[in-house]
């Protein structure tokens, strides 16, 4: 076998491996797909043999690679050139692995490289055939680009030893106020706009349910330039009975929310009169402006969009803390009516009759036996399932909740450094669960952070 020139490790970094479908066959596999215990797709490629082992050459690859490879739209080639690291592993009779050698491309004999015009030309298995084969996720994620806008988190702070990078957590939080804010705006742009097409209320009701599922902004391309990602919304995927009309509303949300929320002058009087035409609910603007204007009062950032063709950049200014709270208020109280949201601990006597807990709104005085206003309650999470990401925990993690005194909710969680407030529980509790599983999705591909990932997550995978 050829000489391999690289570090040995004890094991592959890839757990309870199961085979998904063979590849390449020529009197046994040459090329199979495997998916490990966190749902990662591993490929195997055999590349050499002696008379004790087969050497196999063993890598992550992203499902986009891996789907367009298949339908032939990607070489192998191409693979190994966008694969930063392999692993090259010897496997006797037994199926015992051996000599297990980590390698960079560079490292790997040329004589395993494949040739560039190596395309996928076997049938392809059942498996990976999708629903709707017309779009191929290439397709896709070219469509969403040429309509997505670039949002960058420009630090002002530069650090000497790390430049303009920006931090983890503060760069979550500016995600998920950038949702926050698209997803609010969706849901009222299109009951706005269609809700003379349902006569039913329920009916109207469910479809601005699916608007929150299915225009929800995706990160379609990244750069480490302080911390900048493209957002768009992908117009194909639907629901059942979608009509195409709405497809097409979706093709040029990313495009309307930018002009009607981002691109406007938070100081200025006129502009600020004309967003209170466009959304003239009080409690709707405010979900839909305050998540952006959370970032536009920041010392330490500036927010810069940019058009997907470069045809439109611009460094949108920041705005006063007097200017936030002249904007952001709501309407003066009533001294006499003011609601101050507070925390309540409650012990409550319940009856229970065949095995079900009965407890009636009506004598929920009677039956409280103890209460006691708190601070702040101390709340747990087992289990995540958000956008996407669906996570399991070893043991519940402990976070803490709060309302302040202007009745803002917040969230506080040391182990995972997140420190979140909104407008009202579900919004903070919502805006916490996604980020938290975006960060601890990070701390996985980063390979960062292992202690904590081990303490906690007993299984993460994305859907």
């Amino acid at each position: 076998m050829e000489a391999i020139n690289g570090m040995a490790i004890p094991d592959l970094p890839y757990k309870e491996l199961r085979k998904v479908s063979d590849l390449m066959e020529y009197d046994g596999p040459l090329l199979s797909h495997f998916r490990d215990s966190m749902d990662k797709d591993i490929l195997f490629y055999w590349v050499d043999y002696n008379d004790y082992f087969n050497r196999w050459l063993v890598w992550s690859i992203n499902t986009t690679s891996l789907y367009d490879y298949i339908h032939g739209e990607m070489s192998l080639h191409k693979v190994f050139l966008e694969t930063p690291i392999f692993f090259s592993v010897e496997i006797d009779r037994e199926t015992n692995y051996n000599n297990i050698t980590i390698l960079t491309l560079d490292e790997i004999p040329s004589i395993y490289i494949p040739e560039e015009d190596s395309l996928y030309s076997f049938d392809i298995p059942e498996i990976y055939n999708l629903p709707k084969p017309l779009y191929s996720p290439t397709q896709i994620l070219k469509s969403m680009r040429e309509t997505g806008y670039y949002f960058a988190l420009k630090t002002t702070n530069v650090n000497l030893r790390y430049g303009r990078a920006v931090r983890l957590h503060d760069a979550g939080y500016f995600l998920v106020d950038i949702s926050l804010s698209a997803h609010e705006y969706a849901r009222n742009d299109f009951y706005n706009k269609y809700k003379d097409d349902f006569t039913d209320l329920k009916q109207l009701e469910k479809a601005v349910s699916n608007v929150g599922e299915f225009a929800e902004p995706l990160v379609v391309d990244a750069k480490f330039s302080s911390f900048e990602v493209m957002l768009s919304i992908d117009r194909y995927m639907g629901y059942d009975g979608e009509k195409t009309e709405y497809r097409n509303w979706r093709k040029n949300l990313m495009k309307n929310y930018h002009e009607d929320v981002i691109n406007i002058d938070y100081n200025s009087k006129e502009a600020i009169a004309k967003l209170e035409e466009r959304f003239p609910n009080e409690a709707t603007r405010r979900r839909i402006i305050k998540p952006v204007m959370d970032i536009l009062v920041s010392k330490d950032y500036k927010l810069e969009t940019r058009s997907a063709n470069g045809d439109y950049k611009k460094i949108h200014p920041s705005i006063s803390r007097k200017t936030y709270k002249e904007i952001i208020k709501t309407s003066p109280p009533n001294p006499d009516s003011i609601e101050k949201k507070k925390i309540l601990n409650v012990i409550v006597e319940v009856t229970e009759k065949d095995g079900v807990i009965s407890f009636g709104k009506k004598t929920m005085n009677e039956n409280i036996l103890f209460q006691r206003e708190e601070a702040q309650v101390e709340l747990s999470v087992n289990y995540l399932n958000i956008s996407g990401m669906e996570i399991t925990f070893k043991q519940p993690l402990i976070y803490n909740y709060f309302i302040d005194e202007e009745n803002l909710s917040h969230v506080i969680c040391k182990e995972f450094e997140i420190d979140l407030s909104a407008n009202s529980k579900t919004e903070v509790l919502r805006g916490f669960q996604k980020i938290l599983a975006e960060t601890i999705f990070n701390y996985i591909d980063s390979e960062t952070h292992n202690n904590l990932i081990n303490q906690y997550i007993e299984e993460a995978r994305r859907n």
